[in-house]
């Protein structure tokens, strides 16, 4: 199985949580972020150790070595967020939704809930039918969270956010986020923060708007076992489940270490640590602990 080095994010809302949680060396700051494995112009997620040590996740992936489709970039955007204030109240676009001659990518995206701090509280979805004009004055004098579904998750519940959902993930919760391979953000309301740089951060009111899903009325769907989208399938693994190669193999160790086994060797992950499993590995099987698979496309 292979590890990959994860590139670590400042943001203003990040906490320690990655430190003294899951044990890791992390660098001085406030970290929000830590991008564990993706292809992206800004990111290249490479292996940290072993024979394959510095080879980029994409290539690896097109040349068939960590099973499924094995075509175009690798399919999503794997991260930790680690959250000490609340993040800002933002949308992503949908594929139709995309502004035309820009960077825009969709991005739907969904969230593991591996640590909530005692009435750690997010926001999704809007509580009632709204529009535009509605949500540009309210994201103006500070009362946009009224508008939104606030949300109490348990630790192990998989929450979908499709692109288009007004949302804001709040203080407390250390969060594995996986998402279409994007990093287009339209941040409407900050909260009336400073960034790092002692600035308010730009905000994107009329981008923002426009990709909105104003039918989206109701907070969005809790899954226990299985999250799936077409780009991305998020599910618990399961005892007695044998995982083959023959699908693109992602495991994250959760609430505590999980051991995997494919009859022969056995693979140890710590809590919060991610690896991706080789088509030489085998069919894999939970041998001990908890944690959850993350792979291309929807599978049962």
């Amino acid at each position: 199985m292979l590890e990959f080095s994860p590139q670590y994010q400042q943001r203003p809302w990040g906490s320690d949580r990655l430190a003294h949680i899951f044990s890791r060396k992390v660098p001085k700051g406030t970290i929000g972020e830590a991008w564990e494995l993706g292809e992206l112009d800004e990111f290249h997620a490479c292996v940290a150790r072993g024979p394959l040590q510095g080879q980029e996740l994409g290539k690896l992936w097109r040349q068939g070595l960590l099973g499924g489709s094995a075509t175009g970039p690798f399919p999503f955007l794997l991260k930790w967020l680690d959250t000490a204030i609340p993040l800002s109240v933002q949308v992503h676009p949908s594929a139709k939704t995309c502004r035309q001659n820009t960077n825009d990518r969709s991005k739907t995206e969904a969230w593991f809930v591996a640590h909530a701090e005692s009435e750690a509280c997010l926001f999704a979805g809007f509580q009632k039918k709204t529009n535009a004009d509605e949500i540009t004055q309210a994201c103006k004098n500070g009362h946009v969270a009224e508008l939104l579904c606030p949300i109490y998750p348990k630790i192990d519940d998989m929450i979908l956010i499709p692109a288009g959902t007004v949302h804001a993930l709040g203080a407390g919760f250390l969060i594995l986020e996986v998402q279409e391979p994007s990093d287009t953000t339209f941040r409407l309301y900050d909260w009336d923060r400073l960034g790092l740089d002692n600035k308010p951060r730009a905000l994107h009111l009329e981008a923002g708007t426009q990709a909105i899903d104003y039918q989206n009325i109701g907070p969005p769907e809790h899954h226990q076992k299985t999250l799936n989208t077409e780009a991305f399938c998020m599910q618990k693994i399961r005892e007695g489940m044998a995982y083959g190669p023959e699908i693109l193999r992602v495991f994250a160790a959760s609430s505590d270490s999980l051991v995997l086994s494919n009859g022969q060797d056995r693979f140890s992950l710590q809590k919060g640590e991610i690896r991706i499993a080789e088509h030489i590995d085998g069919p894999l099987t939970l041998a001990s602990g908890s944690g959850v698979l993350i792979t291309e496309g929807q599978i049962v």
